[in-house]
Parts: structure tokens; C-alpha cells; sequence
């Protein structure tokens, strides 16, 4: 039995990586060639804008029995742009990947994305070692299923 939140790392990070149109939003890793699609931060060969993923909340539906039916796990999904204020760019990159998101199904080789919804939208701007960035996306729950 693989852990739910691996198994919908593995799913969200191949949806979003293997989508040539948002592959062609965002910019590629300059030493894999990678659309900068990533699990948490972008490393440091990273360049704006990019895409990040992370899981900020979970839970577990249990039966009569402690038997675990699924995990309900909600990620942020965002559009990072080194900017101060949001971009063109970056708007498009978050329709983009609500697009592949909000509603939709599938599965991994170890499990089972029962359902992945937008729960809200999120805009921020923040400052990080003195440069201005700004975060265009949303928070999507997923519900997973373990084989």
C-alpha cells in the first residue's frame, strides 16, 4: 500500500508536467529542459514564471472498523512570477492548470484520484531575500484511494 499523499504528488506533477500547453507557459528548468512545473518550491536552477504544488492540509474518511476508505488531501496549486504584481503570463498559467484540475479523475500506478475540485482561489504577493513575487492559483482537494 503506497501513502496517498505520494500518490497524489505523482498524479498532480503528471498532469501539470506533461501538459504542452502549459509547458509552454511557463519556462523550463535550464539544466533538465523540464517545464518548471514543481513539488513545493522550484530549485535552484528554477526560472520565472513557474508552476508549484503543495499539500497544506489532509484527513482520513474511516469506516466502522478503523478500516481508511480515502484521504482527503488539499493542495495549493500556483503561478509563482517574480514580480510585483500579478502578470498576463502568470493568469493564464493558473486558468491553464485549473483547467486540468477542478473535476477531474484518474490514477497512478499505486492508486486512485477519486475526484480533485477547486475549494478556492488564491492571490498573494509576498517578499522573499528582498525580491517581490506573487502567487495566482488555487487550492484543490483531492480525494485518493490507495491500491
Amino acid at each position: 500500500m503506497t501513502h496517498e499523499s505520494l500518490i497524489a504528488n505523482e498524479w498532480l506533477y503528471a498532469v501539470l508536467a506533461n501538459d504542452a500547453t502549459l509547458a509552454a507557459l511557463v519556462e523550463n528548468n535550464t539544466k533538465t529542459g523540464d517545464p518548471n512545473v514543481y513539488d513545493t518550491f522550484g530549485d535552484a536552477d528554477a526560472t520565472y514564471p513557474l508552476l508549484a504544488f503543495e499539500q497544506v492540509e489532509s484527513s482520513d474518511e474511516v469506516a466502522i472498523g478503523a478500516i481508511r476508505v480515502l484521504s482527503v488531501i488539499t493542495y495549493e496549486v500556483v503561478a509563482v512570477e517574480q514580480s510585483e504584481n500579478y502578470t498576463t503570463n502568470q493568469a493564464a498559467i493558473a486558468a491553464r492548470a485549473d483547467v486540468l484540475l477542478h473535476g477531474q479523475q484518474g490514477t497512478t500506478d499505486n492508486g486512485l484520484i477519486v475526484s480533485c475540485v477547486r475549494s478556492g482561489p488564491i492571490a498573494q504577493r509576498y517578499v522573499a531575500e528582498g525580491l517581490p513575487f506573487t502567487r495566482l492559483g488555487g487550492k484543490y482537494t483531492l480525494r485518493v484511494q490507495s491500491f
